[in-house]
């Protein structure tokens, strides 16, 4: 019996700490929006793995962006950040919701950005770094896989 009851706690610890993890949505009341903090890269050059102000990739400006929203650690790789949150579809998106890309013809999702609102999104592409597009764009409409809200 002794033993069914340490297995027990040890289960509700590790039950509470998954719960606790830095993937937790909280912010303080006054802090600015997530779009004003996305903003403010505007214009830093890409650089793969890069996540400060010398550059940054595009999963470095989403783990760099949430860091300075509501100081989360979320992982530094596309393909582990498309597993969080829950799925979106495209005509539910709302700001602050992660959009995943990937290459006609391809299986694996290789580029992530921000949503902001009105079809727009921040992002840091290969050729002008970090910058706001348009998912209205052909480019990034034939392109375009799927959504995920992160935030509560």
């Amino acid at each position: 019996m002794l033993i069914w009851k340490k297995h027990l706690i040890l289960l509700i610890i590790l039950i509470i700490a998954a719960c606790s993890t830095n993937t937790r949505m909280t912010r303080k009341i006054g802090q600015p929006g997530i779009e004003t903090i996305s903003r403010q890269y505007l214009g830093v050059p890409y650089r793969y793995g890069g996540m400060t102000r010398r550059g940054m990739d595009c999963s470095g400006l989403i783990c760099k962006i949430f860091r300075d929203y509501n100081n989360s650690r979320l992982p530094h790789q596309v393909s582990r950040l498309i597993k969080l949150g829950r799925p979106r579809i495209l005509s539910q998106i709302s700001k602050g919701d992660l959009i995943f890309f990937k290459e006609p013809g391809n299986r694996t999702v290789t580029h992530v950005g921000l949503y902001l609102g009105d079809m727009k999104f921040i992002h840091a592409s290969k050729s002008h770094g970090v910058t706001i597009s348009s998912l209205k764009s052909r480019y990034y409409r034939k392109r375009y896989n799927c959504a995920r809200a992160i935030l509560h």
